[in-house]
């Protein structure tokens, strides 16, 4: 545990998100209720200790790197799985309101069970596809922020939650090095004035080989 902890301890503070004693025991707790939860259920394929901090955490809290500096007050999470990118993100940020969604119910058990843990207040988990979220009224420009962490094709998911984001709001995924294909692919829907490429920002954490490349797309304020 000693060991895993001065890992998060010095990766956290690499990538610019340094975190305090209690944040470290809450993802120590998370780290081992998620291995324990895997034997019975399929949370994640990556089962490492030392994998789960690197491609699981510490992937997930670099989310924030596109994150706004002005107020957020809606964060959804969609295809969260065991938890990625939102709760990490939730325990670095706790006063963000985050919406985890999968459509595991099974998966989402895990999810309100390690909230319950982690005693972390203003999230909520829920089971759904992603795409009959737009079906539900009062979700319809709900959210500021939209993430998922491990996408198909960006056209087809896109075109599921870009009703969901606020005007101005902005869908954050993650992808390698030939995004661009997929962003060709979804110029109709930007051409159409539902949105904009806003950013895309590399990351790559030698030595531990973790490079991809965070995709920020906006939703037209009009």
């Amino acid at each position: 545990m000693k060991e895993a902890k001065n890992l998060l301890k010095e990766l956290s503070q690499q990538v610019g998100f340094p975190l305090s004693e209690d944040q470290c025991d809450m993802f120590i707790t998370y780290l081992w209720e998620l291995r324990k939860w895997n034997k019975k259920i399929n949370l994640t394929a990556i089962i490492g200790e030392r994998d789960i901090i690197i491609k699981h955490f510490i992937n997930s809290i670099l989310f924030l790197y596109a994150f706004p500096s002005g107020y957020i007050k809606e964060v959804m999470d969609i295809g969260s799985g065991g938890g990625f990118p939102g709760i990490p993100i939730k325990i670095v940020r706790p006063e963000l309101s985050i919406l985890l969604v999968d459509k595991s119910r099974k998966k989402v058990n895990f999810l309100k069970h390690i909230c319950r843990l982690l005693d972390l207040k203003g999230i909520n988990c829920i089971a759904e596809q992603a795409g009959d979220m737009a079906l539900i009224p009062e979700n319809i420009e709900r959210f500021d922020i939209i993430l998922s962490k491990g996408i198909g094709r960006l056209m087809v998911f896109l075109s599921a939650v870009t009703p969901l984001l606020k005007r101005g709001g902005l869908f954050i995924t993650q992808k390698g090095d030939d995004y661009q294909k997929e962003i060709k692919e979804v110029e109709e829907i930007f051409s159409m004035g539902k949105g904009i490429l806003k950013e895309v920002i590399p990351i790559e954490l030698p030595p531990h080989l973790m490079r991809y490349n965070i995709i920020v797309i906006q939703r037209c304020s009009t």
